[in-house]
This record gives C-alpha cells, sequence and structure tokens, in this order.
C-alpha cells in the first residue's frame, strides 16, 4: 500500500515537472492558418483584478475589455480587435474565471476557421452573425502536447460571422447558449 503511494506521488511529481518544462520551451507563434483567419485559444493575461484574476497569478495576456450579453447572461470579455490579438487569442491562457471569455469582432462579416494551438484548456466557440448565435463548437479540447500544427483540427464557422465567442468550457450549455440566442457587446 506504501508503495502504490509513493509510485503515485512520485509519477505526479514527474508529471508536474514535465509540464513546467513545456510551459517553459512553448514559444507561441502569430501565423495564421493556412488560408485560413486566425488562430484560437484561452484569455489573454489578465492582471489580478481584471476578469477575475486568480490568486494574484496572470489568468492570460492584456487586451481591451467589453461586455457581452446572451440571453440574459452578462459576460465579461476581453476584445481581440487587431489581426496580432485574433492570431494570440486565448493561447497559453490557463484558465478562464466564470462569465468571462474573448470577443473576436469582424468587420465585414466573414467565413473564419479557428484552431487551438497553443490552448492548455478547453473552450466552447460561439459562431455569431447580426446578433444572433449561428451555430457553436461545444467542448473543443485543448490539443495534445507534441501534435505537430498540421495534425491540429480546424474549426470552421457555418457562415459569415461578424462575431465570434470563446468561452469555458460547457459554458454554452450553462449560460443556455444555442442557435438564435440574441447576442450584444459593446467595449
Amino acid at each position: 500500500m506504501r508503495a502504490g503511494k509513493l509510485l503515485i506521488a512520485s509519477l505526479t511529481g514527474v508529471l508536474i515537472i514535465v509540464g513546467g518544462i513545456l510551459l517553459i520551451l512553448r514559444t507561441p507563434s502569430s501565423s495564421p492558418l493556412s488560408g485560413g483567419e486566425i488562430s484560437s485559444s484561452p484569455l489573454p493575461s489578465l492582471d489580478k483584478g481584471r476578469l477575475g484574476g486568480v490568486s494574484g497569478e496572470t489568468v492570460c495576456p492584456d487586451f481591451q475589455e467589453g461586455e457581452v450579453t446572451v440571453g440574459e447572461v452578462e459576460l465579461t470579455v476581453s476584445l481581440a480587435n487587431t489581426q496580432a490579438e485574433k492570431t494570440k487569442g486565448l493561447s497559453g491562457c490557463s484558465e478562464l474565471p466564470e462569465k468571462a471569455g474573448m470577443l473576436f469582432p469582424y468587420k465585414p462579416a466573414k467565413t473564419v476557421t479557428f484552431w487551438m494551438k497553443n490552448m492548455v484548456m478547453p473552450i466552447d466557440i460561439v459562431w455569431i452573425h447580426e446578433g444572433r448565435v449561428i451555430g457553436i463548437e461545444p467542448n473543443i479540447p485543448a490539443p495534445t502536447p507534441g501534435v505537430p500544427e498540421k495534425e491540429l483540427p480546424q474549426y470552421a464557422s457555418p457562415g459569415s460571422v461578424d462575431a465570434v465567442l470563446e468561452i469555458k468550457a460547457g459554458g454554452a450549455e450553462e449560460y443556455g447558449i444555442v442557435q438564435g440566442t440574441e447576442i450584444s457587446w459593446n467595449n
């Protein structure tokens, strides 16, 4: 029994060390998908007071903030307005606070493709056109470490979108977001 506990503790320690090394060695790239629109991922680094950062650590990078109303639910979002912000997305973010996310606005509306490059947490992607949800990609898992970029799945919008919302995995169901749900935002 004691040997089993020692083995579990040793394996846990090794996994923590390997995870730390992978985080240090990981260098995010800003190259978009070939022929696609952007790379996607978790919220940018936010300091402790923003978007509910936890324990003084950075949750993700600093972006302009806004509010999104989805049906009856209010979300605080980071806005990915520039191409550089859209390429970075939520890459490398370890978690999303409750009722938080990232909004990717597009003017004019267009068909876009996202991927999970450098993502370390699962998310839901909500496709929006003219203030209504036109599709949802629920519970998209973070990629397995070491998978080559060319093998990462791509998630294409079901049509032209004027915004894309990324929220925690399971958030669409939790917040009652379905196709046709009204969404509005400000910045």
